[in-house]
């Protein structure tokens, strides 16, 4: 994220610099954890290691040589020395003819921060002693690379790569100082914009929720009545035409379905009654009727099959004969008793309403262009902006955790037995 071209002035010191400095700003010069695991090899510093392949290269260096942590940090800091030597020449030879040179021998300085190979080590040292050599240049850090380099020299063996460690950090580390902050309602700043992540949540949530809570609502008034009507007359045309809908829906992804509403009916040769993507401009009814029913449709059909098979299981209980003989209604036993019985898994269906208020729908809010917290988490991901992907996944998870505590509750007030 750091890259900078070099026509702007930036060196890979100063980049570096600027590097350390974001790190420092978004904490991550701290520990990951409250402990770490490694060997007694290991120093319990790694983390400050901006890179982590030079993180990576570091440990291979100990294993492989069985040298002590302080010798791997001088051919390390060797390196860094070398290269801002050679920035130094760089900075007052290079010319447009031989740029393409000069290039050249920074990418094989840069490769042995990273690079654990010998074959590949004892290339990039030849081509830079070959460059110091064609330009009558000379430095001491060239010389200390060839004579100290970890995966040149002869292996030791040291009981310290085998003698495993667990370092503790206390309170200094990424994760408490994120909880502590998330508490607060802080989630930090976005990567891609350096805008306050809780800011933008609130920018996007609002059409999200809208979108979750009309589905939600639609599906059910939908669901109820024909999850009823199905079971009532099991084995009809009404029953099969139902089930072969709700058959080819469950099959369809809800992005497919969404596409197909766009192509059939914000279409100018066929239908052309809606618009094809949400915006702010047209009515409300022709700009948010297709989403809607992309989000509906999926969730009513599921619902109408569950709501079917399970009042299908309780018209076969005793209790519903008993009714039946009695002479009552058939709406009265549908309604006031089997369909009573049925609330609680009903209940516990509808817990995932919380988290689809935050997390949204990603394929859908693509599709038609809504905007919301589905598209941003979408975005987000693409473009490794952590701060925003770990705010949505957390919130989602404790809305998660709220849903099912609020549906067990309400499971509780509808069957006391529950309790005991």
């Amino acid at each position: 994220m750091m890259q900078q071209n070099e026509n702007e002035g930036i060196t890979d010191c100063s980049m570096a610099e600027n590097t350390n400095l974001k790190r420092k700003e978004w904490r991550l010069d701290l520990p990951l954890f409250y402990i770490g695991f490694g060997t007694w090899a290991e120093p319990d510093t790694l983390y400050k290691i901006s890179n982590k392949n030079t993180q990576k290269t570091a440990l291979i260096a100990l294993q492989k040589s069985g040298k002590d942590w302080a010798e791997i940090q001088v051919y390390f800091k060797t390196i860094y020395a070398l290269q801002k030597n050679f920035e130094t020449i760089k900075n007052q030879h290079i010319s447009d003819s031989n740029y393409f040179e000069y290039a050249s021998i920074n990418h094989e300085i840069y490769t042995l921060f990273q690079e654990s190979e010998s074959p590949k080590i004892i290339y990039s040292l030849s081509e830079i002693e070959l460059f110091y050599t064609q330009n009558h240049l000379s430095s001491p850090h060239f010389i200390l690379l060839t004579q100290q380099n970890p995966f040149l020299a002869e292996k030791h063996f040291n009981i310290k790569n085998y003698l495993p460690k667990i370092s503790f950090y206390g309170l200094s580390n990424q994760y408490h100082q994120w909880l502590i902050k998330v508490l607060q309602g802080d989630f930090g700043k976005s990567y891609r914009t350096n805008q306050s992540v809780s800011e933008r949540i609130g920018d996007f949530v609002a059409r999200s929720a809208m979108f979750a809570l009309l589905s939600f609502l639609l599906a059910y008034l939908i669901a109820i009545p024909l999850g009823i009507l199905k079971t009532a007359y099991q084995g009809s045309l009404f029953d099969k035409g139902t089930d072969s809908f709700i058959f080819i829906i469950n099959a369809l992804p809800t992005f497919i379905v969404g596409i197909f509403l766009i192509i059939i009916f914000a279409n100018p040769d066929i239908f052309n009654w809606f618009l094809p993507a949400y915006s702010y401009t047209g009515s409300w009814f022709s700009r948010a009727t297709l989403p809607l029913i992309a989000y509906t449709v999926g969730s009513a059909a599921t619902l109408t099959a569950l709501i079917n098979s399970l009042l299908t299981t309780e018209m076969q209980q005793d209790y519903i004969r008993t009714a039946q003989a009695k002479g009552l209604k058939s709406t009265l036993v549908y309604i006031r008793h089997a369909f009573k019985n049925i609330l609680i898994p009903l209940l516990s269906n509808s817990a995932s309403l919380l988290p689809s208020l935050i997390g949204g729908s990603i394929t859908l809010e693509y599709v038609f262009s809504i905007g919301g917290m589905g598209q941003e988490a979408f975005i987000a991901i693409q473009s490794l902006d952590i701060p925003m992907v770990l705010a949505i996944m957390t919130l989602t998870g404790l809305l998660t955790v709220l849903g099912y505590m609020i549906t067990d509750s309400l499971s509780i007030l509808i069957d006391k037995r529950i309790e005991k």
